[in-house]
């Protein structure tokens, strides 16, 4: 039986959900009939025999809280006598307890489906396994994909999460050909430049609604006074998160004014604000390191990604104590001389993507998720 064409159907499927299904993983799923020649569609046949392998359903994770993939593919069978027959494909293993939906496991012993083929396994602890011993001990013949990694790959984020506790993790900067991501007036006071053009503005928009969350330093937020949002890329905007330690920030900071998305403060003492969609958070002890920060925004907060934005002293704490997942670096054509210097990257650190827009390069590349 040819497990990988089925399974990369289900890869397919499961890219579908886009962001609806946030925070839960994508996941597809494919159930295939073995049996007589009875059934209409397109499948393959197993030579010497009278049997043919006939997808007759699919379905993929559209919506949080929503029927998850499995789900959708029996729902889609319109002869579920056709079940006891055939096998189901699932790009994640089928979840084994009662969330928002009634466990998986069930739904594929409820209709005696006898066998299950997994692309790879859930990270999340009260699965973890549990799915596929479940199925086992009640009968059904479960196989797991040879390779686990493109299932890993297309849930990055989810497995980000629940082996490292933190959120997935993109640092973005502008930087130009000399090597600046800002300028710096006569008395030496960091200002803000223009280093890239329209198209590399458009898809940092792109980017910023792919995020659950988009994070600056206080300096970025006083100099540049952004917005934040992705007004050039349709889809909700990400949550902002601002780092501002004695809370001097100025109230009329569009972030603090323009209630298009929901902003935190992580500040040492508490504030009041006046604004509904900005909330404080206190960290204490500050300066608090930068690892404690981020699993601070995931385990009390449950940001489950973010894109950070700047200045430079933020971008390098990060790479620094090494908890990023992915670089993606913006190059101008233009020189600004002297100015605020971009981050540093890794010693023998290589981008393994590159593109051009316009006249600006964009460099991009994703760090190997280690899950031992």
């Amino acid at each position: 039986m040819n497990h990988l064409h089925y399974l990369h159907r289900c890869l397919q499927l499961a890219r579908l959900g886009g962001q609806g299904a946030f925070p839960n993983p994508h996941v597809g799923a494919v159930i295939v009939y073995h049996g007589p020649n009875s059934v209409k569609g397109s499948g393959f046949r197993v030579q010497g025999s009278s049997e043919q392998s006939v997808i007759i359903g699919e379905g993929y994770h559209k919506q949080y809280g929503s029927a998850h993939a499995e789900v959708m593919a029996v729902a889609s069978v319109k002869d579920k006598s056709l079940l006891k027959d055939s096998t189901i494909y699932v790009s994640l293993e089928p979840c084994s307890y009662h969330g928002n939906t009634p466990p998986c496991t069930d739904l594929i012993l409820t209709h005696k489906i006898p066998r299950v083929v997994i692309g790879g396994l859930d990270p999340n602890p009260q699965v973890a396994g549990s799915g596929v011993d479940y199925l086992r001990a009640h009968g059904v013949d479960v196989t797991l994909a040879d390779d686990p990694s493109p299932f890993i790959d297309l849930n990055r984020r989810f497995f980000v999460n629940h082996y490292y506790k933190r959120p997935y993790i993109t640092l973005k900067w502008a930087e130009s050909q000399d090597g600046y991501i800002g300028g710096r007036d006569s008395e030496g006071t960091p200002t803000q430049v223009a280093i890239t053009g329209n198209n590399v503005k458009a898809f940092v928009h792109r980017m910023r609604a792919s995020h659950h969350a988009i994070m600056v330093g206080k300096t970025t937020a006083a100099i540049d006074d952004p917005s934040l949002t992705n007004r050039l890329y349709p889809g909700g905007n990400p949550t902002r998160i601002i780092l501002d330690r004695k809370g001097v920030l100025p109230p009329s900071l569009r972030v603090f004014t323009d209630a298009q998305a929901p902003t935190i403060v992580l500040s040492e003492k508490e504030t009041k604000s006046a604004f509904p969609h900005v909330k404080r958070h206190v960290m204490v002890p500050w300066p608090a390191p930068i690892e404690e920060i981020l699993a601070f925004l995931y385990t009390d907060l449950r940001i489950s990604s973010v894109l950070i934005e700047g200045g430079a002293n933020l971008l390098q704490q990060v790479l620094d104590a090494g908890c990023y997942d992915e670089v993606v670096r913006f190059q101008g054509k233009g020189e600004i001389g002297q100015g605020v210097a971009g981050p540093v990257l890794p010693r023998d650190y290589a981008f393994d993507h590159h593109l051009m827009m316009d006249q600006d390069w964009v460099s991009m590349k994703k760090r190997v998720l280690s899950l031992s």
